[in-house]
């Protein structure tokens, strides 16, 4: 079974971009998957949605985001990984290397990954 690891940006794609990420999931990927999130992309959102400097549209963005993905931990859909200390990009991208797959619209993240899934056409999840 494939770790599906959701990036910051795309659940924030839920709300910026009205696209569902579980029910495209759910069409894209024909194997077995669980899906998980890092507790940084939590604390990454947590700060978008705090800023002051944030959009109004990034800050609805993020809490809408937030509030999904904590929603969906507490009622284990997802799952919550702790890390130590990192840059949220660089255990993604040795969490990839290590076989776990990374959902992302990040377009420097993308580069360092092998394989991913991102956004195609604006809806429609893709693996690369």
């Amino acid at each position: 079974m494939v770790r599906v690891i959701l990036d910051t940006n795309i659940l924030m794609a839920v709300g910026q971009l009205r696209v569902d990420i579980f029910s495209e999931l759910e069409k894209t990927c024909d194997f077995s998957y669980t899906l998980a999130v890092l507790d940084k992309n939590l604390e990454e959102l947590q700060k978008i949605f705090l800023d002051k400097e944030s959009s109004g549209k990034d800050k609805l963005a993020g809490r809408l985001a937030l509030q999904i993905a904590e929603k969906k931990i507490a009622e284990k859909k997802i799952e919550l990984i702790k890390t130590g200390k990192g840059a949220t990009d660089d255990i993604l991208v040795q969490r990839s290397k290590s076989g776990d797959l990374i959902v992302t619209v990040d377009k420097e993240l993308k580069q360092r990954l092998k394989h991913y899934i991102t956004i195609r056409g604006e809806k429609r999840l893709v693996v690369v």
